[in-house]
């Protein structure tokens, strides 16, 4: 079974120090701007409270989907986010086949990302990728954060390959960085771009917006913002139907693969998120 669209598979890497905000809005505070600019930036910064930004992401929700291809419904995915006891969040995306394709295939896949707050940055403190079955693989990367450094390092320990790596302030990983999206969608935000720490590399996520579209749903209808992922590899491309009402949830992704297969994943249910039109 194919790893549902929106997971973190990407091409080829390229270091991108934190998140840019493309189409001429302003940069992300994270990224580096020598003199009065970087003044500037860090003032407004400070502006920025840990309350504002939690505010701007749900405290915790759980939406499913059915994930289809070919017309036939193979699996279903299910994202949560919830608050941790001690401090930070869990978030975490769990697919397994259902019907006739959970007889002949076993494969579940979760990912699963913990992150705290950093004034305005989602800052990731561990990501695991976990799929069992037939094609089995996990991957697990720490991430140590030097308080007041700006920088720290991603570990990714394992026998068949460990890596270790300084990262930037303002990185995230494959999973953490959907939230961000929700969050950048809501502040007006069109074009936006995130390094990803995967593989010993920091890969370069450029999500633009395309356009507005009003979609039916299992949950009824929506106005959504189209968002499409870009890729050097134009044969593979990725487009989210981020619900204005939801948050920016995406409620719609569909993914192409190299070989042409269309995956689809529509949401089926929604907690934790009140539908509130602008």
């Amino acid at each position: 079974m194919r790893p549902g669209p929106g997971s973190g598979e990407v091409e080829a890497a390229e270091p991108v120090p934190g998140r840019r905000e493309l189409a001429g809005r302003p940069v992300n505070p994270v990224v580096r701007i020598p003199g009065l600019a970087a003044l500037l930036l860090l003032v407004s910064v400070a502006a920025l409270s840990h309350a504002a930004t939690a505010r701007e992401l749900p405290e915790r929700f759980e939406a499913t989907f059915e994930l289809e291809a070919k017309g036939a419904t193979i699996a279903r995915t299910r994202w949560s986010l919830s608050p941790q006891a001690g401090g930070g969040y869990v978030y975490e995306s769990r697919t397994e086949p259902v019907g006739v394709f959970a007889l002949i295939r076993d494969d579940t896949i979760v990912e699963r990302s913990e992150w705290d707050y950093a004034e305005d940055w989602l800052r990731p403190l561990a990501y695991r990728y976990e799929r069992t079955g037939r094609r089995a693989r996990e991957v697990g990367i720490a991430f140590d954060w030097k308080e007041g450094a700006g920088e720290g390092v991603a570990r990714h320990d394992s026998p068949d390959g460990p890596w270790r790596m300084p990262v930037p302030s303002g990185v995230m990983d494959k999973l953490g960085y959907l939230l961000a999206l929700m969050r950048d969608l809501g502040r007006g935000e069109r074009g936006v771009e995130y390094a990803i720490a995967d593989g010993g590399k920091l890969k370069r996520y450029t999500l633009i917006g395309i356009g507005e579209e009003r979609i039916e749903t299992a949950l009824g209808a929506f106005d959504t913002v189209v968002v499409r992922r870009e890729r050097k590899n134009a044969k593979r491309e990725t487009t989210l139907w981020c619900a204005s009402a939801l948050g920016f949830l995406p409620v719609k992704i569909l993914h192409r693969e190299r070989d042409g297969t269309l995956l689809s994943l529509r949401i089926e249910s929604l907690s934790g998120i009140e539908r509130r039109e602008p």
